[in-house]
């Protein structure tokens, strides 16, 4: 998976605190707020920064999807439905204590921001995505094994189906990074 795929993966995770933050910002322009200009600019910065992250991993599942995946038997498979809560706990509502119209707060969210992309990339962790359980996709823990690779590898699955379904049945994945496949 590209590097550019992963970092659009990121910034489309937070769709809830985007949202939120162009309403606020928004509220504030038809208010009349005192920091008009820093509300334009953050409004600004998101559509650039949103709508072509978003292009991008739509453009991106439906290539994978096109692509003739790796041959795997699922061997277990387990819905995670925690790790959606936990990503919001831990990383989207620390965010809302931000003020947007303040050139002041606006640059510490950068900076908190660019670690946790730089955190989150490195360690592979762009898989918990609003976008994607909009286009159908949900998080399942599995054991999937791999033609001629011996032991099922624990492995995070993003599907359409219910692979807790198929337990012994083949499937086809592609790769998106260690360890996160998605069922093509």
């Amino acid at each position: 998976m590209s590097r550019v795929f992963r970092l659009c993966l990121f910034i489309t995770s937070f769709f809830p605190l985007w949202i939120t933050i162009a309403f606020l910002e928004g509220l504030s322009i038809y208010e009349g707020g005192p920091n008009l200009k820093t509300e334009y600019a953050v409004l600004t910065i998101l559509l650039l920064a949103v709508l072509p992250s978003t292009w991008v991993v739509v453009k991106g599942i439906k290539m994978k999807k096109k692509k003739k995946g790796d041959h795997c038997t699922i061997r277990e498979a387990v819905r995670a439905n925690s790790i959606t809560s936990e990503y919001l706990l831990s990383y989207i509502l620390p965010l809302f204590a931000f003020d947007f119209t303040w050139w002041r707060d606006v640059a510490i969210f950068l900076f908190y921001f660019a670690v946790l992309a730089f955190l989150c990339l490195r360690n592979n962790n762009v898989y918990v995505n609003p976008l994607l359980e909009l286009m159908g996709y949900h998080i399942f823990n599995c054991r999937l094994e791999f033609l001629g690779m011996g032991e099922p590898v624990e492995a995070t699955l993003l599907s359409t189906n219910n692979p807790a379904a198929k337990i012994g049945h083949g499937i086809q994945v592609e790769r998106m990074n260690a360890p996160v496949y998605i069922e093509v």
